[in-house]
């Protein structure tokens, strides 16, 4: 009697152990991308598709709060860990501004384009 009590005992820590590895697999985090592409607006309301080179960009909201630049192609380019929704702030000295929004998404790249305009 004592021995199949042993055994159901021993079987059930079974049972419960592989329930419990089965449950607790972690989930792989997924990085969020996000590519922003800035670009002149033209005199009319039209875009120039002119790339604006070396422009300064800000993405953020609470207390995230990422600073980069443009490079030659007029792209700047980042991963963040969480989805997010971000402002983007965008100058080029004191004369070209602009500014956005962005949803960043899991396990994807958001590709946003920013017009900036002269004031």
């Amino acid at each position: 009697m004592k021995n199949i009590f042993t055994h159901r005992l021993l079987f059930s820590f079974i049972i419960m152990f592989s329930v419990v590895l089965l449950f607790s697999q972690c989930k792989k985090d997924e990085e969020c991308g996000v590519v922003i592409t800035v670009k002149l607006m033209g005199p009319t309301a039209g875009d120039t598709n002119q790339l604006v080179t070396s422009a300064a960009i800000k993405l953020w909201k609470g207390d995230v709060n990422e600073v980069g630049t443009t490079d030659a192609n007029g792209n700047y380019s980042s991963k963040f860990k969480l989805e997010a929704i971000l402002n983007i702030d965008v100058n080029r000295g004191d004369t070209i501004l602009g500014n956005g929004i962005v949803r960043l998404k899991p396990g994807a790249t958001v590709y946003k384009t920013v017009f900036v305009s002269h004031i």
